[in-house]
């Protein structure tokens, strides 16, 4: 395998695989075949301890996390990223990547005014009338300062570091090379979809490194909220934004983290807003802030609150919307079969999931709410019980959907610290009822039938052209039909190669037996001629000894291709 040809950065490769031996997951790099890129002393090591390998889960997720602490920023963002996905990644990793925090000492301003003059192409002095020099917050992707514009507005400007995006890119191409060599050399862990999840998190990574991304997903929420009287975004300096600069509005209040101790009679009013302001992205926007802890959100001076920092966000269509909506009643009402048929519709399926054990744990699962009122049913508690059912059946979900579930059990877990005899089950309810009309209303249906009837007929006037389109093709021989069987080729590679391997087999002991008949027959079956060079040598022991000689050369190389695998 050329490295080289596909890695720039070797330096890197053997910094994550030496970091993975330190922490005790020496046995990984050795099973796949990578010792040789270790350093020698530990290489040595590694092997001698490749098998000691069986700690608890909660052990190796511990290491794992330490792990991914030394390897910096993308690593840290990946654990992160899998500490959402409870479909996939079990309880004690969740637990342990959830405490996954970045700890980046920020930049000299300096550096940072740089990039802010290099990607806005104009000196700072010409757009701000003042910067604070001292960081807000420092992250591994950027920084945030205080500034004033020249026209008077406060803000806030979140600034890329130099070199991010090179060092993103790197470290994603090794991220998606390592998941390769682990799927090839231990496919058991092929039932958690690593390449999906490194393809999602990639996906990911790019959007939160474009800061007009970023910026494009504030706007659309500030103008969902434009007409609510108690919630805000911040607004967008477009004139100021860039591929590795953000100009925002700066929130001026008291972030929840800090607010909660002091909200006191307020605290109920908080938490009806903030199940009002969620609930419309849930159910009716369909377009959501999918990181909502109390960091992020504000509450102002004027009562009203403010939503901050819109680098993740999820997105679900209208007929996911539905179906989540649907299935929260059936929820409450105890029907299994449609939460059930919920889960598996929009889960995927493959050759590792088992329908029938899904669906019986989901009854077993159901049972427990069966009959309860839906204010006595903790619901955020309940979808994280059913998407554990989920992984453990091997059934995968829509990551936006696991977005919406960790928003929701997110926002859930806020409300109750700030208001903690809310009753948010309960609050929830006039949401649904009155969600659940509008899937049924006349003329949203008409048009959807109209749309359904319309494509119906542009497939049935398609038909009889396609049709003789095809007639035409099978007729001139031009159509062809391909049955490609899966892990066939395989089979027949080795069923060669053990054929190969019978026949020079058989050649040997033909060999064998041939030079024994012909030294122990002697002068009967070959004259007996001495050869001048070897005096009182006769030419049959010659004949034999030559036979003996080729059958032991191509027995050990027999041997040798045996043994190191190689193919004949």
């Amino acid at each position: 395998m050329n490295i080289f040809g596909k890695f720039m950065n070797l330096k890197r490769l053997r910094e994550i695989l030496t970091t993975l031996a330190r922490h005790g997951f020496a046995h990984v790099v050795v099973h796949a075949g990578l010792d040789s890129l270790l350093p020698s002393s530990m290489r040595l090591k590694a092997v001698a301890n490749s098998d000691d390998l069986h700690d608890s889960r909660v052990h190796n997720a511990a290491r794992l996390t330490m792990v991914i602490e030394e390897l910096g920023a993308t690593f840290i963002k990946f654990g992160q990223v899998l500490a959402t996905r409870p479909d996939i990644m079990p309880p004690e990793y969740i637990a342990a990547f959830s405490r996954l925090q970045e700890n980046v000492e920020p930049l000299d301003f300096s550096k940072i005014r740089w990039v802010i003059e290099e990607s806005l192409r104009k000196p700072c002095s010409e757009i701000f009338a003042s910067i604070d020099e001292v960081a807000l917050a420092s992250g591994s992707i950027g920084q945030v300062h205080r500034a004033v514009l020249r026209s008077g507005e406060k803000v806030v400007i979140k600034v890329k570091r130099p070199g991010t995006d090179e060092i993103v890119k790197d470290d994603l191409a090794l991220l998606k090379y390592l998941v390769g060599v682990l799927v090839k050399h231990f496919p058991e862990t092929s039932t958690l979809r690593p390449e999906m999840i490194v393809d999602e998190f990639s996906q990911c990574m790019q959007r939160e490194l474009d800061f007009v991304t970023e910026g494009a997903f504030t706007e659309r929420f500030a103008e969902q909220f434009r007409e609510d009287k108690d919630v805000i975004a911040p607004r967008v300096f477009w004139d100021y934004v860039s591929h590795d600069t953000l100009v925002l509005e700066e929130i001026e209040g008291e972030s929840l983290s800090s607010k909660v101790p002091t909200l006191h009679s307020e605290a109920e009013n908080v938490a009806q807003k903030l199940t009002d302001c969620f609930m419309r992205q849930y159910f009716k926007d369909g377009f959501f802030h999918s990181d909502p802890h109390p960091g992020n959100i504000f509450i102002l001076t004027d009562k009203r609150i403010a939503i901050i920092d819109y680098g993740q966000v999820g997105q679900i269509p209208d007929d996911m919307k539905k179906q989540f909506i649907i299935m929260l009643i059936a929820l409450s009402r105890g029907d299994i079969d449609v939460v059930a048929d919920f889960f598996s519709t929009i889960g995927v399926v493959s050759e590792h999931t088992n329908l029938r054990d899904f669906r019986n744990e989901f009854s077993t699962f159901i049972t427990r709410y069966y009959g309860l009122p839906m204010d006595k049913i903790d619901i955020g508690q309940a979808i994280n019980e059913a998407i554990a059912i989920a992984r453990r059946n091997g059934l995968i979900l829509p990551r936006d959907f696991v977005l919406l579930a960790k928003s929701f059990i997110t926002i859930q877990g806020v409300i109750r610290k700030v208001c903690p005899d809310y009753n948010f089950t309960k609050a929830i309810k006039p949401f649904l009822k009155k969600t659940i009309p509008e899937f049924f209303d006349p003329k949203d249906m008409a048009w959807s039938f109209g749309f359904y009837l319309y494509r119906l007929f542009n497939l049935l006037k398609r038909t009889p052209e396609d049709l003789r389109d095809l007639m035409s093709k099978a007729r001139a021989g031009k159509t062809r039909i391909i049955f490609h069987h899966e892990g066939l080729e395989d089979v027949s590679s080795q069923v060669e190669r053990a054929s190969n391997r019978i026949t020079l087999g058989l050649l040997i002991s033909a060999i064998l037996l041939g030079s024994s008949i012909v030294l122990a027959s002697g002068s009967e079956l070959v004259n007996s001629v001495e050869i001048p060079f070897l005096t009182g040598v006769p030419i049959s022991a010659v004949i034999a000894s030559a036979g003996y000689l080729a059958a032991l050369c191509l027995g050990f190389w027999l041997a040798w291709a045996i043994l190191k695998g190689k193919r004949l």
